[in-house]
This record gives structure tokens, sequence and C-alpha cells, in this order.
């Protein structure tokens, strides 16, 4: 029986499946040509040095930076950089609610890929397009600038996707589904203590203990320093195209097909015939699963 796992080093098997999926889950948004963008953000230096011209990088301050600080923090960062890109692009929706409010609405539908670089840090690969169906684009230089704004290193590309990238990509997410449970990645970040009493939980928004039963604060929880890398080693939008429980159910209503499907022996061998067993109605064919759209 298939264990699922994503990681290679304990079953290379599942692992591939793994990758197969994040590989169609890539390719199901995928804008080929100008109209789609490939980005590569990446960490900045963990020690100031000088671009060709013989000034200082600015994408490493004077003290250098933590990378365990920083692979903890990126999250948040990729957040601001997507805002701020989808502004810059134009490509942002603006709504209004009821009372007036105007609501921004991401423009930019993405597919992000994390690699880990051999120093420990974690690296970006972006598939990128709009949601209006024009052309995204962006010059390297620009990129470069909002980039450095929200922290990200000098080393940027962008280029046209190609056909190539969904495997690219899934590639990258498969050797970081092992990375993730090793040592290669610096990471400090803080994280609330679990009671050990099952009576209680933690409120992680106002980090309170409450009692599950009653709902009753009973006390501020604790905090401890974490050196366990949490980070998602992939991740879309919404809106981009399939999601895995989407190519999940569709390689399982396949398998059931295949199972539905006559089988007729030639001599020693089983043959399946597709042209006539879909030439006819099947009973025993299951339906198309249907999954409410992203």
């Amino acid at each position: 029986m298939a264990c699922g796992t994503a990681r290679a080093s304990k079953c290379e098997p599942c692992a591939a499946v793994y990758r197969g999926r994040v590989g169609l889950v890539a390719g199901s948004g995928l804008v080929v040509g100008r109209d789609g963008l490939f980005i590569t953000l990446t960490a900045p230096g963990t020690r100031p040095h000088k671009r060709p011209d013989g000034t200082l990088c600015p994408c490493t301050p004077a003290g250098g930076v933590d990378m365990a600080d920083w692979n903890a923090t990126l999250g948040k960062r990729w957040n601001r950089f997507l805002r701020a890109l989808d502004r810059y692009m134009g490509s942002a929706e603006f709504t209004y609610d009821e009372g007036g409010r105007r609501r921004e609405r991401l423009g930019l539908r993405y597919f992000k890929a994390v690699e880990v670089q051999k120093r420990g840090a974690l690296h970006l690969h972006v598939l990128l397009r709009r949601a209006d169906g024009r052309a995204a684009a962006i010059r390297k230089k620009k990129l470069r600038r909002l980039a450095l704004r929200f922290g990200f290193g000098h080393a940027v590309d962008v280029q046209a996707v190609q056909p190539g990238h969904a495997a690219y990509v899934s590639k990258y997410v498969a050797k970081s589904a092992d990375d993730r449970h090793s040592t290669v990645v610096p990471w400090r970040t803080m994280k609330y203590v679990k009671p050990r009493d099952g009576r209680f939980a933690v409120d992680k928004r106002s980090g309170w203990i409450i009692e599950r039963s009653t709902g009753e604060v009973v006390g501020p929880a604790l905090r401890a320093e974490s050196a366990q890398p949490t980070f998602r080693t992939w991740s879309a939008a919404r809106a981009w195209g399939m999601g895995m429980a989407h190519v999940k159910a569709a390689q399982q209503h396949f398998v059931q097909v295949l199972a539905a499907v006559p089988v007729w022996e030639v001599g020693k061998v089983q043959v399946r015939t597709f042209s006539e067993a879909f030439g006819r109605t099947l009973a025993g064919v299951p339906p198309r699963p249907q999954l409410a759209a992203a």
C-alpha cells in the first residue's frame, strides 16, 4: 500500500507520484509565452559584498543577515512583495462594499515553489499570470528594486514562461520536501507551547490558553523558540488552476474506469480493448467526480 509521503528519502515511488501531481497542479494554470512570467527571487548574502561598480550591494546590511530569521519570515515578505508587484503591474482589482469602503483583490495568479540552496537559504521560483488575461510584464531592473525593497537578494531573474517550467518547479518542490526535515535549513521562530492536558488548547490569535469544553480563558500561553523549519514547499493562488484535491480525484477516477473496462484473454495475455469498451454504455464505470471550482 502506498504511504503517500513526499520525501524521496523515505519512499522514492511515492515521492515520484507526489512530484508528478505537483507538476500537474503547476501546469494547469500555465500560460506559455510572453503573457506569463517565470520569476526567481533569492535570499540576500550573509555578509556585505560589492557590486561590479565597486559600491556596496544594498541587499545585505552592514551586520549581515541572520539566515535563520530570514527564512522564518519569508512568507510575510513574499506576501508584501506580491501586493507591491500587483499594484505596479496595474492588475489589482478594486471593489466597494455596502458601506462604500474600497476593497483590494489580488489580480495576479501564481504558483510558487521553494528551493533550498546549499547554504540553507530559501529561494523562490514563481509562475505568474494576470487574472484579466492581459500580458504580464516587468523589467528586470524594476523587479530587482522591488525585491530589494522587501528584503530579497539582488540576484533576480524574469523570463517568459516555457512549457518545461512546470516540471522544473516540481523538481525543486520534491527536493525541498526532504530538506525541510533535515538540518540544512537554518530556522528560528517562536511557537506556543501546547498544553499537556488535552482539556486545554492555545488560541494562537490571542495567545491565551482556553478550556476546550467551556471556552473559558485560563491564562497566557508560554512561547518557546523552535528551530524546526515549517515552510510550505509550494503554494498557489486559489484561482491558479487545479488544486491537489482535483488532481487526486481525477487520478482515482481514471483507476476506477480502468478497473471497469472489460478484459479479454488472448492466449495467456489479458488485453483491455478501449475502443469497444467506450463504444457502448458501461454500467460499472463510476461517474466523474465533481469538485467545487477554486
